[in-house]
């Protein structure tokens, strides 16, 4: 990737915003990243309903807080180096360094409430 940046550059490219990567396992893990999400919702609302002298119910509403985005991950630092400075930059040493992804996932689940064992 440095290479094609370098020769762009060469060219007479003289602004480039900056890369953006993406995996070809995104869905696959956002939905892992949902299901993750739901079992986490559940053990946390176990533990208030039992603090609470209940039983947890069935979900009765389920929503995803969703900031899913096509560009998965941008490489805002190349921009800030080479959008004002891109034809006075050392084209022989452009490196590109390698993103991670980090895949999150929100949802807000609802449960009913159920009497405790020992209710009256």
């Amino acid at each position: 990737m440095g290479g094609i940046l370098a020769q762009s550059v060469s060219a007479g490219i003289n602004n480039i915003q900056s890369i953006s990567y993406l995996s070809s396992k995104y869905d696959e893990s956002y939905q892992e990243a949902l299901s993750l999400a739901i079992a986490a919702a559940r053990t946390k609302a176990e533990g208030m309903a039992q603090a609470a002298g209940c039983q947890l119910g069935e979900i009765s509403a389920l929503n995803e807080q969703s900031t899913y985005s096509e560009a998965r991950y941008t490489d805002n630092a190349l921009a800030e180096k080479t959008s004002m400075r891109a034809a006075s930059m050392d084209t022989a040493n452009v490196t590109i360094m390698p993103g991670e992804l980090e895949v999150e996932a929100s949802v807000i689940v609802e449960y009913g409430l159920l009497p405790g064992s020992g209710a009256q």
